[in-house]
This record gives C-alpha cells, structure tokens and sequence, in this order.
C-alpha cells in the first residue's frame, strides 16, 4: 500500500511487483559501480573526528589523502 501512495502522491507511473523485479534484475554490477563512483566521489565525501586526541585522527585520514578534496 505504501509504494502505491507513494507513486500516487509523486505522480509516478504505478508498476506491477513484476515490473518492479524486471527492473531490479535489469541492474548491472557497471550499473552499481557507476553509481558508487558518483556518490562516494571525493568531492562529496567529508570526515569529522571527536575527542582530544589530534594526532590518531590524523593517522587515521592517512590512508584517504589523495581522495578527499
């Protein structure tokens, strides 16, 4: 019930579970992978560390230089 009054209230085409598992089944590990690519980019990612310990948040970022912007 809920999928459909999302698609309702998204004015989204209601699809059949069949449909909705054809699409699933259609997805590529590329398809995936091009995805996380997007999402996981370093521009987009950013960290935060607590506590008084400077020096092992430091060490920690150590094997993400390069990546994070």
């Amino acid at each position: 019930m809920n999928r459909l009054g999302s698609s309702v209230l998204s004015e989204l085409p209601i699809l059949s579970v069949e449909e909705i598992i054809e699409r699933i089944d259609a997805v590529e590990l590329a398809d995936l992978h091009e995805l996380a690519g997007e999402l996981f980019s370093g521009e987009r990612l950013s960290v935060a560390g607590v506590g008084a310990n400077e020096s092992a948040f430091h060490e920690a970022l150590r094997p993400l230089e390069g990546v994070l912007s």
